[in-house]
């Protein structure tokens, strides 16, 4: 799929909050979520990733993956 020349998109890199640790099984309660539903409403279309990293750390693995492969995974997932 190609996306159109002109594609705005915004990352949420964060804590466990941001990563959605216990706000519920596809609630769409994470701090992204949020942000998009205030984005939607004021009419502003964008991409959104949650860059969360609950358990991680910035560039060592930690209890979950590092923010670093973990965005960039989520980023390229086909390993552009």
């Amino acid at each position: 799929m190609r996306a159109p020349s002109c594609v705005a998109g915004r990352v949420a890199l964060g804590d466990l909050i941001t990563y959605g640790t216990q706000s519920g099984i596809d609630l769409n309660r994470r701090l992204p979520d949020i942000f998009a539903r205030r984005l939607a409403a004021a009419g502003i279309r964008m991409a959104d990733v949650n860059g969360g990293i609950g358990g991680g750390r910035v560039l060592e693995d930690g209890v979950g993956p590092n923010a670093l492969g973990s965005l960039y995974a989520k980023l390229f997932p086909d390993g552009c």
